[in-house]
């Protein structure tokens, strides 16, 4: 995880090194990391989401507890997420399968035959 962190911030110096020298400065809001260095918010631990956008020690540990999430509006049941602090967070998190979700659909299938 640190190491996606990482190659983040160093995608996002960069960027803004190829903007400065085209005279135009990015700024970290203006960043949209890769898909792969989204952070899950139905796995990230609570260090992780403090990495967040408007997410301290205490919104970490209440979105711990509303676990687990099916989408990312979901996060707007988190007491101290409004749609001004989601907005910030929609294009740095994603929702991954909770630790209790499988599949049985194809499992279903493959009985049936």
């Amino acid at each position: 995880m640190l190491l996606m962190l990482c190659v983040a911030l160093a995608v996002v110096v960069s960027i803004r090194a190829e903007r400065a020298h085209d005279g135009a400065a990015v700024t970290v809001a203006e960043f949209k990391p890769p898909v792969s260095a989204l952070i899950d918010i139905n796995s990230a631990d609570a260090t992780l989401l403090m990495t967040l956008p408007g997410v301290g020690e205490k919104t970490a540990q209440r979105i711990i507890d509303g676990r687990p999430y099916s989408e990312i509006d979901d996060l707007l049941d988190v007491y101290g997420i409004g749609e001004k602090t989601l907005d910030g967070l929609r294009d740095r998190v994603c929702v991954g399968a909770s630790d209790g979700d499988v599949d049985n659909d194809s499992n279903d299938e493959s009985l049936a035959e």
